[in-house]
């Protein structure tokens, strides 16, 4: 849970990049902290943000990651680059989330589901392709085989 005390900075941090499958510099954007500040909290040098904001932004990013894991139960991977229906990414849309977990919870159930919508919109589109280039194949008398 987002507002439990005991989840620490770094655990916040492992999940972002687990489920989420942010690198470091991703992290460091969406929350609004110099890598080397993500970096130290990753090693324990560093603990939790001092500053109520970075706090909170660090928070909404774990529960968009929670709320990933919960959808999907698989790491977001290359699709966290992808495109959401107003043409921002994954990093952007977190670093403009509402700054404090309360105001964002709407925004992250929303952003959750543009993310699956997203990832539905372009399988939609390799699953359109692929039957386009099947039935190109079949007119033109050639049997197209498929990887895998």
């Amino acid at each position: 849970h987002w507002k439990d005390p005991d989840v620490q900075s770094v655990q916040m941090v492992r999940a972002a990049q687990e489920y989420l499958s942010l690198n470091i510099t991703e992290v460091a954007r969406a929350v609004g902290v110099e890598r080397a500040t993500v970096y130290g909290w990753l090693r324990g040098t560093i603990q939790m943000p001092r500053e109520q904001d970075k706090r909170d932004r660090l928070a909404v990013v774990y529960a968009v990651a929670q709320a990933w894991k919960a959808r999907s139960g698989r790491p977001l991977g290359a699709w966290r680059q992808a495109p959401l229906a107003d043409g921002r990414s994954l990093v952007d849309a977190l670093a403009t989330l509402g700054p404090t977990p309360e105001l964002a919870r709407g925004d992250i159930a929303a952003l959750v589901e543009r993310v699956a919508a997203a990832q539905g919109d372009a399988r939609a589109v390799h699953a359109r392709d692929a039957r386009r280039r099947d039935e190109r194949a079949r007119v033109h008398g050639r049997a197209r085989v498929r990887p895998g």
